[in-house]
């Protein structure tokens, strides 16, 4: 499959709305099961809001996350699914979304999320370089035998014999 990722800002609703995001980077690699491994927070140049339903997205509306760093926390083997919630750190609600927060003026300026997003595309594009890289460079192996010992019922029952020859034999009265 190789690795895709995406990630995109809006849409958002014209007035006082924060800015949706949707940020996805997803492979299968499964054939060669590499191990996926990274652990890297990101800082934001402002808080980022998450939550369920209408009041997150407006402006001022209550989030039931709040953050000001994103962290790229990633230990897989095979196959990695990556998507904003991960990133946010939210593990609980399936319908939740995370939000840019409102700025003003006719095209608001957000690169600097974008420069953020962007490094972590690079990292996690990276990360999957050298993974699928060392994965590579483990050639298969030809089977061996490490350890070999072959013993028969035979062998076993003349040495059990022996040792019973040499052992005294003790006649009990009853």
């Amino acid at each position: 499959m190789g690795l895709h990722i995406e990630c995109k800002f809006g849409p958002k609703k014209r007035g006082g709305f924060r800015v949706p995001v949707h940020f996805l980077a997803e492979a299968d690699e499964e054939e060669l099961n590499p191990h996926f491994q990274m652990n890297k927070r990101f800082s934001l140049s402002e808080k980022t809001f998450g939550g369920k339903g209408g009041a997150v997205e407006k402006d001022g509306g209550i989030a039931c996350r709040y953050a000001d760093y994103l962290v790229l926390n990633v230990n897989c083997y095979g196959s990695i699914k990556i998507t904003v919630f991960n990133l946010f750190g939210c593990s609980g609600c399936s319908d939740c979304k995370v939000y840019l927060p409102w700025r003003p003026g006719a095209s608001p300026n957000y690169s600097d999320f974008e420069q953020i997003f962007q490094q972590i595309a690079n990292d996690i594009k990276e990360m999957y370089e050298n993974a699928v890289a060392e994965a590579l460079a483990s050639e298969e192996i030809a089977q061996y035998d490490v350890v070999l010992i072959n013993t028969s019922h035979e062998t076993l029952s003349l040495n059990l014999q022996e040792e019973t020859r040499s052992r005294p034999q003790r006649k009990l009265k009853i």
